[in-house]
Formats: C-alpha cells, structure tokens, sequence
C-alpha cells in the first residue's frame, strides 16, 4: 500500500539529513583556510518537477551540493559562517521533525484504516 503523501515525506526527511550532513561539514570547516560553504539545492526543483511533470518526476530529482556565490571571505579565504551554518541546521532540524511528525501521523492513520477493517 503506497501512499504517495508518505513517499513524498520519506524524500523530504533523506534530503533534509544530506541537507544536516553538508551544513555539518561547513562547521567542520570553519577554520579551514581556503574552504568555501556548501549548500544543498533540492527543494525549488523538486516542486518545479512536481508541478510540471508529476510525483514520479519529482521523486526522480536528486540533491546538488553547490557553492553559493558572493559570500564574503575572510582573508584566509575561507567564507564559512557558524552563525550561518548553526541557524541553517536549526532551520533543518524544525524542517526535518515537521516531516517527521507528518509522517508518523500518516502511518497512524494507515495502522488504523488496516486494524479497524474487515478482516484486518
């Protein structure tokens, strides 16, 4: 029994831990001289798909890691933020445990469509 709302919730919540996992690597890196931030694009393509071409499409689109332009550097050249990075993993977080707490309230409903019908 697929349901295409909880699919969709399953692929927001694996985007959502690669979206924690490059964030975490751009704290990491916060004193690496040279290195530049990294940033997860998904989301825009995701619904641009959505809309255009169905959730089969949609559900195709894969996560790109990506060096956003015009952040400034320090003179080491590196152009992390940690106020940046740590407000981007808490946006994330809230993102993630949305998806979460959605999804686990579908497969309540789903739990109680099956145990509550005939034969189930």
């Amino acid at each position: 029994m697929d349901d295409p709302r909880l699919t969709v919730l399953t692929r927001l919540m694996d985007v959502a831990v690669q979206r924690q996992q490059v964030h975490a690597g751009n704290l990491a890196n916060v004193n690496t001289p040279g290195y530049k931030a990294r940033a997860l694009a998904f989301n825009d393509a995701f619904n641009q798909a959505l809309d255009e071409q169905g959730l089969d499409r949609a559900l195709a689109v894969r996560p790109e890691v990506y060096e956003p332009l015009a952040t400034p550097a320090d003179p080491d050249g590196n152009d992390v933020s940690s106020e940046r990075e740590v407000a981007a993993l808490a946006k994330n977080k809230l993102l993630f445990d949305t998806y979460s707490q959605l999804a686990r309230g579908k497969m309540r409903l789903l739990n109680t469509a099956m145990t509550a019908a005939p034969g189930g």
